[in-house]
């Protein structure tokens, strides 16, 4: 296409070229011999030049369209190979079906290594990112949160700052944003200045500007403080949290290079206008999408009650013991509170910007920084009364808002009976209103399923304060129903304790990385009660066809959800390193062994699959809490 586009203006080139003389020496013929036509004929010869010139636009545009449709024609093709198009309702299902069939590997045996099967063509292909950036692992969820920060980015950028009549406290975030930016080449400097003051220096003296910066942070820090004692030791593990960390992390994202500094001046917006960017994300990649998250939730409800109905070894009286006191005020707040987006909360933003003076001008942000902290220290109480939902005790507190659009886990808080899903999760490839059902419970649907198992675990084993005083259960008080649930437990135990963490090749004979199923109990069993309820939530609400191309939706299903936890190294040592930090501290087990786990212990992957009794997804012995 682009040689006959060159050729094209070649041709017209050269005629232009060869015209234009003719057209002088016929003037001055014309001049010398008044009775000549040649003058005429010339003119005349100028639409024929013109109209050989259209006829060549025309072929030139015949070729492109031609062209264009034999591309589309070879995608649709390629597509259909893949998906069943005629099932699929939107571009969004194709395009989620065609990244599952690229991430699996149809020459492992899905009966022997099923995280291999759904996950390899997914760890090659960011393996060779990692490396290109310079990074170490990178997982499903990272990755979310990284098209998350792109995207608040986009918000933030796409601010009309000039535009008098606009939201005031949005365009004191732009100007804070474009502060950061400082095209004029002195980022850096400025960058590490507030590093400096944020970490301080043990031979160093600061003036007192850059005193009252730090002091400033530090006390607002202690004011956040106060709001996050509820938040129990077992929620604090799951949220990543480290209490010698910065609350902030503003001295952690300060650590950049120039090619990340638009994502890092964004992590400094987000950070000092939470509220106010939370509510654009939630205004522009999540309302649209509500009524479908609702609906899903509402079936996962359903499911997970008549789950636990359908839980033979629970006595009939702790079976309505634990539905009455989990159901009659079980709480799913979806990464947001209401009052974020109403108009109180508006005016509250804008009664404590007011009077901040925010600069777009490089050599201002560190002066930006210190108004925006001070105001917001002096005002950390007035957001914990806003956010606090009184009629339900469920304290929706600074901290949630803040992570609104950055926390990526989910979690079960025992003190409110709540389920917390923060908004920036609930995106692709975990969910979209125009996936499948399939796909939206083998996602996002297993991921609440997991924090109901931990609601029932609640239940039946109790639950430890965060002075971590642990409480018997009041409500199941049946011993064989207690014994049953204990014989149980120690089959997951036993089971995971058996388990090894695959290394590659070259470590086997001198490193051994073995989970401890006592100390991932909890989350093991959170596993496998979340992927029961989500199958069974799927199965009631299925009535398509096959939607992938040699897979069963079942099978679909399966491979969907294994492949939330796929994970990639950059090279081995990553891996390794990695592996051995991740058992010694977290409660949740590698993903090799999380899929592994739930699956093996599940018939109805067994049957999908087709896996031989004994086989390493099918063993004899189950841990079965069905």
């Amino acid at each position: 296409m682009e040689q006959a586009h060159e050729t094209f203006h070649l041709t017209r080139s050269v005629q232009h070229e060869s015209s234009s003389p003719r057209v002088i020496n016929n003037i001055c013929t014309a001049k010398c011999d008044p009775s000549s036509n040649h003058v005429n004929a010339n003119r005349t010869s100028l639409p024929k030049q013109y109209k050989k010139n259209v006829h060549l636009w025309i072929v030139a545009f015949l070729i492109i369209l031609i062209v264009m449709i034999l591309g589309i024609r070879i995608i649709y093709i390629t597509s259909n190979s893949l998906v069943n198009v005629n099932l699929c309702q939107s571009i969004e299902c194709v395009n989620v079906m065609r990244q599952i069939k690229s991430s699996i590997h149809e020459h492992i045996d899905p009966c022997d290594d099923f995280y291999q099967f759904a996950c390899q063509g997914w760890i090659l292909d960011y393996a060779s990112k990692l490396e290109e950036q310079g990074e170490n692992a990178t997982d499903t969820i990272d990755e979310i949160g990284e098209a998350n920060k792109l995207l608040l980015n986009d918000l933030i950028d796409g601010i009309d700052h000039h535009n008098s009549s606009g939201n005031s406290v949005e365009i004191k975030a732009k100007l804070l944003y474009l502060s950061c930016l400082n095209k004029n080449g002195t980022l850096s400097d400025n960058l590490e200045s507030l590093q400096y003051l944020l970490m301080g220096a043990d031979n160093a003296t600061t003036d007192s500007s850059e005193s009252s910066l730090v002091d400033t942070e530090s006390e607002y820090e202690n004011e956040l403080d106060e709001h996050y004692t509820t938040q129990n030791s077992d929620d604090m593990q799951e949220s990543g949290e480290d209490d010698d960390e910065d609350e902030w992390g503003l001295a952690d994202f300060l650590s950049i290079d120039e090619d990340s500094t638009p994502l890092a001046c964004m992590e400094c917006t987000l950070k000092l206008f939470p509220q106010t960017v939370g509510r654009l994300f939630v205004q522009q990649y999540y309302l649209h999408q509500e009524p479908s998250v609702n609906k899903l939730l509402s079936v996962l409800q359903l499911q997970f009650e008549s789950t636990i109905k359908q839980m033979h070894w629970i006595d009939e009286e702790s079976k309505r013991n634990i539905t009455e006191n989990i159901f009659s005020n079980l709480t799913i707040l979806v990464g947001y509170s209401n009052i974020t987006m109403n108009t109180s909360m508006i005016r509250m933003e804008d009664d404590i910007y007011e009077n901040v003076t925010v600069s777009e001008h490089g050599d201002k942000f560190l002066s930006n920084m210190q108004s925006l902290l001070e105001v917001l220290k002096f005002h950390a109480d007035d957001f914990e009364d806003e956010t606090t939902d009184h009629s339900n005790h469920a304290d929706e507190m600074v901290e949630q808002l803040m992570a609104t659009t950055t926390t990526m886990e989910m979690q079960y808080r025992p003190d409110l009976n709540a389920v917390i899903i923060p908004v920036g999760i609930v995106q692709r490839p975990l969910f979209h209103p125009g996936f499948p059902n399939v796909i939206n419970f083998a996602r996002l649907g297993m991921m609440v399923g997991h924090e109901f198992g931990h609601a029932l675990i609640r239940y039946m084993d109790g639950f430890t304060d965060e002075t971590g005083i642990k409480y018997p259960s009041q409500i199941v008080t049946n011993r064989a129903t207690l014994d049953g649930y204990k014989e149980r437990c120690q089959c997951v135990k036993e089971q995971y304790d058996g388990f090894q963490v695959p290394l590659p090749s070259q470590f086997n004979n001198v490193t051994k990385i073995m989970i401890n199923g006592t100390f991932t109990l909890d989350e093991n069993v959170a596993d496998l009660i979340g992927l029961q309820i989500a199958f069974k939530a799927f199965q009631s609400d299925d009535s398509t066809p096959s939607l992938l191309s040699g897979y069963t939706n079942e099978q679909l299903f399966f491979i969907a959800s294994a492949q939330n936890w796929c994970q990639s190294f950059a090279d081995d040592n990553a891996a390794v390193n990695y592996l051995k930090d991740l058992v010694e501290t977290d409660e949740h087990s590698p993903a090799p062994a999380r899929v592994l786990g739930k699956l093996s212990n599940f018939k109805e992957f067994a049957s999908a699959f087709n896996c031989p009794m004994g086989s390493r997804y099918n063993p004899k012995s189950k841990c079965d809490f069905h």
